[in-house]
């Protein structure tokens, strides 16, 4: 392979030159331009002053190049800046804003699907295909990133070297010529003198995704906040649990994975579509790996996350089984009545676990619960709860509601027609007729 390379070598482009100083570590000085470094300095500085300076030295550096990662960098800026400029049309010249919405609103996905079809609309040029890969990494879009964090190869779309760049297989020797003293530079390798309470989300979640690419994982770990709130922007605290999630992963913490997931799951259910949760507590073992004290919903919570995206039959049974379990650990008969514990201090947690867990296909084996007309009647309750926990999905729960009036309706029309039925017995009845009018029908028809 190494051979190959150096035969590609032959040809100038910077792409090939950086492969094969990421395979090889072999770095020839003046092979590759420096990135210039003025724009990403002053805004990994943490103090870089105004939106203004901040663009004008972004609009300098545009005269002489375009480089992906400036794009990215001034994105990023504007999120953390807070910028708040709607942007109507997905055009080119919008990129950085729409970096910025992407990874700063509250519709987080659905920015990014739309900037990753302007990506693909332009993905003959390497700005767009470079800034395509930078998303593709972080939110694991496609099953070859599941296990890649290494943004080095997002600078395979730009003509620059960089400290970005940097391949953690061949940290020291890929350097090259690059300035090491710059504020990029130490900040991509993590010396910086500040801690993480002085980082911003967006510089967490940068820095921590380069310790991850060079297997730093307690570093990494000691980086991320220990609880990520909801103080933290949704879509930092979207990134920020991905990245925890596979550190603790690949450290075998499974208590510490589970606690993650019901500290970031209720409170933003966008995760699910982004933290891949389900690969990593599928094969748990149940209840030892699940449980997290006794009154609380940890484990029924994590085994729904893992059940609803995998459809396991064996993670049902554990579900149906946890469920019950949790009755039993609050002292109460039906999970309407969860209302009146402790939890209703924590009502986005109560919501999720009434909304997606209690439903008639989970909650059916609880023993107070005699029969269908019981479980629908409790279901009702629960939509009835929902209404005033979850105000913004009123209207959902209300339709629920009527539909599940219909269907006791139709659950006691069935009964009264059981009740009412006259059986014959039609065997008895034939042989009778045989036994009966055989000598009759013989006369007949002669």
């Amino acid at each position: 392979a190494v051979e190959t390379l150096s035969k590609f070598n032959t040809i100038n482009d910077s792409r090939i030159i950086k492969i094969i100083l990421h395979s090889t570590g072999r770095y020839s000085p003046g092979a590759l331009k420096q990135r210039p470094t003025s724009l990403s300095n002053k805004i990994l500085a943490n103090n870089s002053g105004s939106c203004l300076e901040v663009y004008r030295i972004y609009k300098e550096n545009l005269k002489e190049n375009v480089d992906v990662w400036d794009h990215i960098y001034i994105g990023l800026y504007l999120c953390m800046a807070g910028e708040k400029r709607a942007v109507s049309n997905y055009q080119p010249h919008n990129l950085p804003r729409l970096i910025a919405m992407a990874f700063s609103g509250p519709d987080m996905l659905s920015d990014i699907i739309l900037l990753i079809k302007l990506c693909a609309n332009y993905s003959g040029l390497t700005l767009y295909a470079g800034v395509t890969e930078f998303i593709s990494i972080f939110l694991k879009l496609d099953k070859s990133y599941q296990d890649l964090w290494s943004l080095s190869s997002v600078g395979l779309y730009s003509s620059f070297y960089g400290i970005e760049d940097i391949n953690p297989d061949n940290d020291e020797p890929s350097k090259g010529s690059i300035d090491l003293e710059t504020t990029t530079a130490k900040f991509w390798s993590k010396h910086l003198n500040v801690t993480n309470q002085y980082l911003l989300p967006w510089q967490i979640v940068l820095n921590c995704s380069s310790l991850l690419s060079q297997r730093k994982f307690h570093q990494a770990l000691k980086l991320l906040p220990k609880t990520i709130s909801s103080s933290v922007p949704l879509p930092c605290r979207l990134l920020m649990c991905q990245l925890k999630l596979h550190i603790l992963g690949i450290e075998g913490e499974r208590k510490q994975v589970i606690s993650l997931l019901n500290e970031t799951v209720p409170y933003s259910e966008d995760i699910l579509e982004i933290a891949r949760f389900e690969e990593h507590i599928k094969d748990y073992n149940y209840p030892e790996d699940f449980s997290i004290g006794d009154k609380n919903l940890n484990a029924s919570i994590a085994i729904f996350v893992a059940w609803v995206k995998t459809d396991n039959g064996k993670l049902l049974s554990y579900l149906r089984h946890s469920v019950k379990k949790s009755m039993r650990n609050f002292s109460i008969r039906k999970p309407s009545e969860l209302i009146d514990t402790e939890l209703k201090d924590d009502p986005e947690k109560l919501s999720f676990f009434l909304a997606y867990i209690c439903t008639p296909q989970i909650i059916d084996n609880i023993p107070s619960l005699e029969g269908t007309k019981d479980v629908l009647i409790e279901r009702q309750n629960i939509c009835q709860l929902l209404t005033k926990l979850m105000p913004t999905k009123k209207e959902d729960y209300l339709s629920e509601i009527e539909n599940i009036i219909d269907e006791l309706s139709m659950e006691e029309g069935k009964r009264v027609v059981d009740r009412t039925r006259i059986y014959v017995d039609m065997e008895a009845h034939t042989k009778w007729i045989y036994k009966e009018l055989e000598e009759d029908y013989d006369r007949y028809k002669d």
